[in-house]
């Protein structure tokens, strides 16, 4: 059994070794359904649907996270992925989050304290199984991130209209 997972462990880490191409000039552009994002944000005291809202796109369809749980700095996010309507996904198709560099070379997983005094969070995930928890007040945000925060902000907003 060990041998299998060792295997199986040995093909993902050769297989993600092009993740890096997949983000040129520190933009997202999707070749296939394995060239993805996750994003969203989090709310820790908070009533309602709204409150966690992950999804992940692809270069030919968006999904949204039926399991609304809390985003962990241990590890990425276990989602149980649902296909939206194509109307939302229209939306979002021709965005390009754009990446900063130092967040690509970032080693922290937190940035800033995501969700502290109910100010609420921000999740990132590339897929290289990088991810981060990010910060939503941009007072404890650095400045790099600004524009990758207020994209996602504006991704999420399009998709609840």
């Amino acid at each position: 059994m060990k041998k299998y997972i060792t295997l199986i462990l040995t093909i993902l880490c050769l297989t993600t070794c092009k993740d890096q191409a997949v983000f040129p000039n520190s933009e997202l552009q999707t070749e296939s359904d394995t060239d993805y994002i996750i994003f969203g944000h989090f709310y820790g005291f908070c009533l309602g649907e709204r409150c966690i809202e992950i999804f992940k796109l692809t270069n030919t369809s968006l999904l949204e996270d039926t399991n609304d749980f809390y985003p962990s700095s241990q590890e990425a996010y276990d989602g149980a992925y649902v296909s939206v309507e194509q109307s939302k996904f229209n939306k979002l198709k021709d965005i390009k989050f754009e990446i900063p560099d130092e967040l690509l070379n970032e080693t922290e997983k937190v940035i800033g304290t995501p969700d502290a005094a109910d100010g609420g969070g921000i999740y990132i995930e590339l897929p290289d199984g990088r991810y981060w928890l990010l910060d939503m007040n941009e007072y404890y945000l650095p400045e790099y991130l600004h524009p990758l925060r207020e994209q996602i902000r504006a991704a999420i907003a399009k998709i609840s209209e």
